[in-house]
């Protein structure tokens, strides 16, 4: 009981600074724009209320931490660059429903819109299915059957993949029955050509986020290479501190998965004006070197990943 009082506390708490912030976001300028991302770091330190022996506790709880906290850096943007929000707006703009939603304006009911309900449950009932193998999996995954540390992150990755496309099909038809024009969180993101198009693909609505409150500040189509270095290092720093606040550790991890993306997407234009010289053959050879980059890298992000779930790996002794 008291485990779920901290919970309670820590997400009520979360989102009584995102309220409490908002006349920060009227403040033009320096000012405001310091001051909201001080309060959404302060969002993101609640998840410390939990004990730092609950780690999935504190994950999940900085899972939920991170709407508020892209949400306010947005309605911030916003109020100094394009036009005030009213507090009725931003009240609404912070339940998170739809998922991930972050970018002002993009939750929107599409009244009337055409939605087949049959397809959309047989979506829910298709994603749920998979899911569920995917759990499974990873359960079962704990009898040690995997002989290498290889073979094991192999597994591990496609069941991943399999998982956060599954549950992103979930919330798309969910979505999608309650008049929501979204499109999903995760737009099959294996069949990517490039590294580029992988993230481009991953997250799509953070993606917005980036781009509109990141990459664009920081040069946009002007200054690429800035943009796209300024992305990869703010996503690397949230997601070493998210990881480091669950498992009571820095180990900089996350911060090297992240920030080795970035020449990744930075040489992928070349990657594609390759395969499209080069064919069928060409196009083949920039896929697999895309599978093989994110295989390798991602044991970097799985290090804590594993951290927080144990059972992740069945061949424990060879995790890194």
């Amino acid at each position: 009981m008291r485990l779920i009082t901290h919970y309670y506390l820590s997400i009520t708490l979360a989102y009584s600074i995102a309220l409490a912030a908002w006349p920060i976001f009227k403040r033009k300028g320096r000012i405001g724009a310091i001051g909201s991302w001080i309060a959404a770091g302060l969002v993101m330190l609640c998840p410390a209320l939990i004990p730092a022996d609950q780690v999935m506790g504190r994950a999940l709880v900085a899972v939920v931490c991170g709407d508020p906290f892209f949400k306010m850096i947005d309605c911030s943007r916003r109020c100094r660059m394009i036009e005030g929000v009213r507090l009725g707006a931003y009240v609404r703009f912070l339940i998170p429903f739809p998922a991930l939603l972050v970018v002002f304006g993009e939750r929107n009911r599409v009244p009337g819109a055409r939605v087949s309900v049959g397809f959309e449950i047989a979506r829910i009932a298709g994603g749920a299915s998979v899911a569920l193998l995917c759990a499974v999996a990873v359960i079962a995954g704990k009898i040690d059957v995997r002989s290498s540390f290889a073979l094991d992150h192999a597994v591990k990755l496609i069941v991943f993949v399999g998982l956060i496309e599954s549950v992103s099909q979930v919330l798309h038809g969910l979505e999608r029955l309650a008049g929501y024009g979204t499109t999903p969180i995760i737009r099959f993101c294996f069949v990517s050509r490039t590294p580029a198009e992988f993230w481009q693909r991953y997250n799509t609505r953070v993606h917005l986020w980036f781009d509109k409150n990141v990459f664009t500040p920081w040069g946009g189509r002007r200054a690429p290479v800035a943009g796209v270095i300024a992305v990869f290092f703010v996503s690397a720093v949230f997601h070493e501190l998210a990881f480091g606040l669950a498992t009571s550790r820095l180990d900089g991890y996350q911060f090297a998965f992240f920030m080795l993306q970035a020449p990744a997407v930075l040489i992928s234009p070349s990657l594609e004006r390759f395969a499209r010289r080069t064919g069928v053959v060409g196009d083949a050879a920039v896929r697999i070197t895309t599978v093989f980059w994110m295989y390798a890298t991602s044991i970097l992000f799985f290090h804590g990943v594993n951290r927080i779930f144990p059972f992740v790996y069945a061949n424990d002794r060879s995790s890194p």
